[in-house]
């Protein structure tokens, strides 16, 4: 990657992403700020699913978050695990809560280590999923941002819908054929965010105050 001029940094906070001097051609510039420095670019792709809103808050409340735990299991094949979801709203993902894990752990003791053979748990984990009303992800060009992309708001389905969205966001950029396999509906992103959605609306306002998110 370093020859062809690439280079990652892993566990690099973005705080930020404001408007640049535009480039001397008249194209817009970003600025990304980070802890190890600032970053001038022509094009940003969020990635960031149930944290997509902290940078782009037009997403605010057409993407929350929603905490998911689960307990891994010593068994002798790879299966499926289960999962509680915490509230929306939910952002810190560092901690599991003990009641979640000890009816999960329970669970599977009871029902999955029968018929599997699984050992008891070793392990317990918790994440954060991006949800939108709609339970469809947003990929594409964010909407009055030219040179921002966004691929996020999985809904839980991340598994089955990152790969192919990253790949259908890169055809975009790069004005390439879209594989049809991608739902167009993924691609509406300023027709589904200025929908309206009251029942979606009252569950966010009653969980934002409820997990109120960090001030930065």
């Amino acid at each position: 990657m370093r020859s062809c001029g690439m280079q990652l940094f892993t566990h690099t906070l973005a705080l930020s992403v404001t408007p640049a001097a535009p480039a001397a051609d008249g194209s817009p510039r970003w600025r990304v700020g980070t802890p190890r420095g600032t970053i001038w670019c022509a094009n940003v792709f969020h990635a960031t699913t149930g944290y997509v809103s902290h940078l782009l808050p037009g997403f605010l409340d057409k993407d929350s978050r929603g905490g998911r735990q689960a307990p891994h299991l010593r068994r002798p094949r790879p299966r499926p695990s289960t999962g509680l979801h915490r509230p929306l709203g939910d952002w810190d993902d560092s901690t599991t809560t003990p009641d979640i894990i000890r009816s999960l752990t329970e669970f599977s003791e009871t029902h999955m280590a029968v018929r599997t053979g699984a050992g008891p748990p070793c392990y317990a984990w918790s994440g954060i999923m991006g949800l939108t009303p709609d339970e469809l992800p947003y990929v594409g060009a964010v909407p009055d941002c030219a040179g921002q992309w966004v691929a996020a708001g999985y809904s839980g389905h991340g598994m089955a819908r990152a790969f192919m969205t990253a790949q259908a966001l890169i055809q975009l950029f790069a004005q390439d054929d879209v594989d049809s396999r991608v739902p167009a509906e993924y691609f509406k992103i300023a027709e589904r965010l200025a929908r309206k959605d009251d029942e979606w609306d009252q569950v966010l306002e009653r969980n934002l105050k409820a997990n109120p998110p960090p001030v930065v």
